[in-house]
């Protein structure tokens, strides 16, 4: 699941369609509005993360308005637009839009109303604003700031998703050497896996293999489905036996 959270001091949306053409939605005052994308893969653990992340990312100011990146919009008690998305999710191989990686329209409509269900649960129902799903809408954001910011329930750091990993789970002091070396990565390579699921199960390979080094690279394909191996033909790391995960 993807978001775009903007801070804003007014947002609003309303109908761009002959049933709703002009009328206003929904609107809210100062708070953040959020543009909200599904993936076809997309579970509850992926809302739970978005939900938790718009609640707490600290977008705004103290209390006195002198130091910024102090409270989240819960903390502030401010409100929250939401606005389903689907074009988050757009891949341009070309130069026409495809939008395969999204979830089909009938599952995600069920899908967007958990996540709107959760986040009001989990804050204000009365704060929580959202439009018409799948309707054509015109949207009105005055981004504060600007600040605008991206979530992705998938995107995992190889050196947090390891550490996830290792802090949650029971792993030998030989696995968790491997670990280390998988992440033993120049700090200019950006590499990332979309799938936390990946990545635990090639730990977990790697226990039961006992595998000690990453000499054979050629077994990394089984295990990680390529994704690392893509990362590491385009941004050859620097491996050696001393390279650790930071604290």
């Amino acid at each position: 699941m993807r978001a775009v959270l903007q801070r804003v001091s007014s947002s609003s949306v309303s109908g761009n369609t002959r049933n709703l053409d002009g009328k206003i939605i929904s609107a809210i005052n100062r708070g953040v509005c959020v543009l909200v994308g599904i993936a076809s893969s997309d579970t509850e653990s992926d809302i739970e993360y978005i939900v938790r992340k718009i609640l707490n990312v600290r977008v705004f100011e103290d209390e006195s308005g002198t130091k910024m990146w102090m409270r989240s919009v819960k903390d502030a008690e401010l409100e929250i637009l939401c606005i389903s998305q689907f074009t988050l999710y757009a891949s341009l191989t070309k130069n026409k839009p495809s939008f395969h990686q999204a979830m089909n329209s009938e599952a995600s409509k069920g899908m967007y109303t958990t996540f709107l269900n959760r986040l009001k649960q989990a804050y204000v129902e009365d704060r929580v604003k959202d439009g018409v799903f799948g309707a054509m809408m015109k949207v009105n954001i005055v981004n504060e700031g600007p600040v605008t910011l991206e979530l992705d329930s998938r995107k995992f750091t190889v050196r947090s998703v390891v550490k996830s990993v290792v802090r949650n789970a029971n792993i030998n002091e030989e696995v968790m050497r491997t670990a280390k070396l998988f992440v033993a990565v120049d700090a200019s390579m950006k590499s990332t896996y979309q799938s936390m699921e990946k990545i635990t199960a090639g730990i977990v390979q790697l226990q039961e293999r006992n595998t000690q080094t990453l000499e054979n690279l050629h077994v990394i394909p089984q295990i990680y489905g390529g994704l690392i191996v893509e990362e590491l033909i385009r941004y050859p790391p620097h491996i050696t036996s001393s390279n650790t995960i930071g604290p």
